[in-house]
């Protein structure tokens, strides 16, 4: 298990012309120099709601096609997403689906997505781009050990690549617009009764 705090900035790229292969290649030619590995391949995040009273936003399961998975917590306790909780448990895709229907439920939505993370050098910075299936848009995701950090690659990577700030996380923006309806339904049904 692996609790810190995670300090990122997500972004959009602007030029919605540029696939994420393109944006990749802008990517490398800037931290080659600082990167220590690559990896890319597609992960599914199955996303579940804390029972309440739980100090949590929400749960992600990640599954990898190898059979791996990674149960998240997150947790804007400071009422961002730049600098906010998150504690990760390695755990076999079957084990984690079992855990995760046993204290939650069924998962309230899932996200696809295509992904490239540069792994640098430098402490603990690591740079991703992902494309979630369905969606006309490539992110970029700057997440380092302090905000100072973030803050120089960021404007590194905003001097190669126009970058558009999004400081909502994917679950705020996929998955709250599909399950707050639905939760409003609840709650005026519950009042009616």
């Amino acid at each position: 298990m692996r609790q810190f705090r995670e300090i990122e900035r997500k972004f959009v790229v602007k030029d919605s012309a540029l696939c994420q292969v393109q944006v990749d290649t802008i990517l490398r030619s800037l931290v080659r120099q600082q990167t220590k590995s690559e990896i890319n391949g597609d992960s599914a995040d199955y996303y579940y709601l804390p029972r309440k009273g739980v100090a949590a936003d929400f749960v992600r399961r990640r599954e990898f096609p190898n059979g791996h998975a990674e149960l998240t917590v997150k947790r804007k306790d400071m009422k961002s997403n730049l600098n906010r909780l998150e504690i990760n448990v390695a755990a076999s895709a079957k084990e984690s689906e079992a855990f995760c229907e046993a204290a939650f439920g069924e998962s309230v939505a899932k996200i696809q997505k295509a992904y490239t993370v540069f792994f640098c050098s430098a402490p603990d910075v690591v740079v991703s781009t992902y494309v979630v299936e369905g969606v006309d848009a490539v992110y970029v995701e700057v997440e380092a050990s302090t905000s100072a950090i973030v803050h120089e690659m960021t404007k590194a990577l905003k001097a190669v690549i126009e970058l558009v700030d999004e400081p909502r996380s994917l679950f705020e923006i996929y998955v709250e617009p599909k399950i707050r309806p639905s939760l409003m339904s609840v709650m005026i049904n519950y009042k009616h009764r």
